[in-house]
């Protein structure tokens, strides 16, 4: 009777232990599916985030060059600007210098003739 109740105990114990086994390798099997779809979903975010650092990248650096070409263009502009406004200026001077000469020679025409009318006179 007692080595019965023993062997049926052990039969349990036996099943049991089989079932708990089988559960456990479920349970791994399971887990190692679900980190492996964790961390291919991870590394599809990670890798999507590298292409677009990439993109990034390249498009800061296309802007610093057009940003370089643009300064400089801007650069060059302020030069002509600035020879265009001195050229402006000198005929500005030109101009004054040229009417200066017209009123002198005017009062040189006028002095002369009032010489000659002196002159004529006497």
């Amino acid at each position: 009777m007692f080595a019965n109740i023993y062997r049926q105990h052990s039969e349990r114990t036996a099943n049991l232990k089989q079932k708990q086994e089988k559960t456990r390798k479920e349970f791994l099997n399971s887990s190692d599916q679900f980190t492996r779809h964790v961390i291919d979903r991870l590394n599809d975010d990670v890798a999507e985030c590298y292409v677009n650092e990439k993109k990034i990248d390249t498009a800061t650096k296309q802007l610093t060059n057009q940003s370089t070409v643009l300064v400089k263009q801007s650069q060059a502009w302020i030069q002509l600007i600035d020879q265009f406004t001195t050229a402006v200026k000198e005929l500005g001077d030109v101009e004054n210098w040229s009417k200066i000469i017209e009123k002198e020679c005017l009062t040189i025409t006028s002095a002369l003739t009032n010489v000659h009318k002196d002159l004529t006179i006497q």
